[in-house]
């Protein structure tokens, strides 16, 4: 790896911490099965907007928006899906999210709860590998 010569080859490598690190594999028993290719982490992203900031539930719905990003270019994000969760208290609740290119919008109906309570937007890759997270507290009037 980054011409340090060839080692026996690990299980799994970790995430490279500069940008791009040259890696190049062959077979152990054919020295002209020479395969390189480039090491880089992964850049895509999502930007987790919620409002409004501060919802008094059960007035308030709260819009969820999930902006998709890749700056590496390696991934389009108009078509990419993600994996999208919101949490109410920490438990999952079931939304309909809709899809514009790279953007993903939601409503999460308010209700009344038993307190204050957080409101949470997961998203994550096709591996569970984290992208994006956002948070709203809410207040909530008992009933």
């Amino acid at each position: 790896m980054d011409n340090r010569g060839f080692l026996p080859a690990p299980n799994e490598l970790a995430a490279p911490a500069r940008e791009v690190h040259r890696v190049a594999m062959r077979l152990a028993s054919d020295p002209s099965s020479v395969t390189e290719f480039r090491l880089e982490k992964r850049a895509l992203q999502a930007n987790v907007m919620m409002t409004p900031r501060l919802p008094a539930w059960p007035e308030d719905d709260i819009q969820a928006v999930v902006q998709l990003d890749d700056p590496s270019g390696h991934i389009d994000p108009e078509t990419f899906v993600p994996a999208l969760e919101v949490r109410i208290a920490g438990a999952p609740v079931a939304t309909r999210w809709e899809r514009k290119g790279a953007t993903w919008r939601t409503s999460i109906d308010g209700r009344y709860l038993d307190g204050p309570s957080l409101v949470e937007v997961f998203a994550r890759d096709d591996r569970g590998k984290w992208l994006g997270w956002g948070f709203v507290e809410v207040v909530s009037r008992r009933r």
